[in-house]
């Protein structure tokens, strides 16, 4: 039996383990870079919901008009909740009442109100009835 040299197909096979090694360490780089995303996110939803909501910008306002009182320092759940002690409402209401208690969500003030709603009602303090908004703390 004769033998034969093979240190091309070594040398190549090499190369080959070389180049899905660095795919690997491409992957886990990615990877890594997707869970510092995730984290930053986590952080950032844990500090949303584990304090007052600073993302609510309060208007500069001497009115009286509010029907909800002071609402200095209120999650805005707690301000929509504060709104549906007084009767059901819809969501277009509730933004006319946070608007007026001198809360300014910016563009998407249905969709801050929904997600409060929504929160709301998964804590069993509000419930959704034909498209009135009800406390169910009255």
């Amino acid at each position: 039996m004769t033998m034969r040299n093979i240190s091309k197909e070594l040398q190549k096979r090499i190369i080959e383990l070389d180049n899905e090694i660095e795919k690997v360490k491409q992957n886990l780089t990615n990877l890594n870079t997707h869970r510092d995303g995730l984290q930053m996110a986590l952080e950032n939803e844990q500090r949303r919901w584990g304090k007052p909501e600073k993302s609510l910008h309060r208007k500069e306002s001497n009115s009286n008009d509010s029907i909800i009182g002071n609402t200095s320092g209120l999650k805005l759940s707690d301000v929509v909740l504060k709104c549906l002690d007084i009767v059901g409402k819809t969501v277009k209401t509730l933004k006319q009442d946070v608007k007026n208690a001198g809360i300014d969500l910016g563009k998407n003030q249905g969709r801050a109100i929904h997600t409060a709603l929504y929160g709301l009602s998964k804590r069993g303090l509000a419930e959704k009835v034909g498209d009135l908004w009800k406390s169910k703390t009255q």
